[in-house]
């Protein structure tokens, strides 16, 4: 009998209508969905990402710079955007002021014929060694005794964070409008990184959604190929 009932089971199951498969072209209509919504979804957490960059950079008052950046080109940059260039001009006078002041230290220009030297040796060379030594002497001494020094560097590095500040924001909107993602691997350090996603936790929720839709992609595609090829 129960053996019977077994096979009366079996035979029941085994009547059951099975589940229709989609075709392989519902699975790509699905596969082109999910690739759009990943694309969006890469390119919000892009802008987000050089956004919330761009806001730490403003608060700490350092920028990279983008003269390595693949793609860019600088001297372009600067030939087409007046407002850049204007900036280039502003900082090359600042540094030159800069420079100026530091010329007022007796000991500048012995110092710097020494550095033109130097600077083709080892950093740990004892010549190395002994003209940061006097660098940064002169540097303190500066710092203490001219008012004009102070002046001149802040001056100087402000110069500086704004125009690549500048070269920074305009590259982002280029590759905004150009539709294109901008990869911030070679700009963005791990400890900034980590630091926007602590005070924007939001980065870090998109960036796990866009895991898990790639995910979700790798295993159609998957299901796609085995449906193709009669491997289900």
């Amino acid at each position: 009998m129960f053996v019977a009932s077994v096979l009366c089971w079996g035979a029941a199951d085994a009547a059951k209508p099975k589940k229709k498969q989609p075709s392989i072209k519902e699975l790509e209509r699905r596969l082109e969905t999910l690739d759009a919504e990943q694309e969006r979804l890469t390119m919000e957490l892009s802008r987000k990402k050089w956004a919330c960059y761009m806001i730490l950079a403003e608060r700490e008052g350092r920028v990279a710079r983008l003269s390595d950046y693949p793609g860019v080109n600088l001297q372009a940059i600067r030939d087409s955007v007046p407002q850049i260039e204007a900036l280039y001009e502003h900082y090359a006078a600042c540094y030159k002021a800069w420079q100026d002041v530091l010329r007022t230290a007796p000991e500048y220009e012995k110092l710097h014929e020494e550095y033109r030297y130097v600077k083709r040796l080892p950093k740990d060379h004892p010549r190395a060694v002994e003209n940061k030594v006097g660098y940064d002497r002169m540097y303190d001494s500066l710092r203490t005794h001219n008012p004009e020094y102070r002046l001149a560097i802040a001056a100087r590095d402000k110069a500086l964070f704004d125009r690549d500040m500048a070269v920074l924001r305009h590259v982002v909107e280029w590759y905004r409008q150009q539709g294109r993602e901008m990869p911030v691997q070679s700009v963005i350090s791990m400890t900034q990184m980590n630091a926007i996603r602590n005070e924007w936790p939001e980065v870090g929720r998109m960036e796990a959604e866009s895991r898990a839709l790639q995910s979700v992609r790798n295993a159609l595609f998957k299901q796609i190929q085995e449906a193709r090829y009669g491997l289900e």
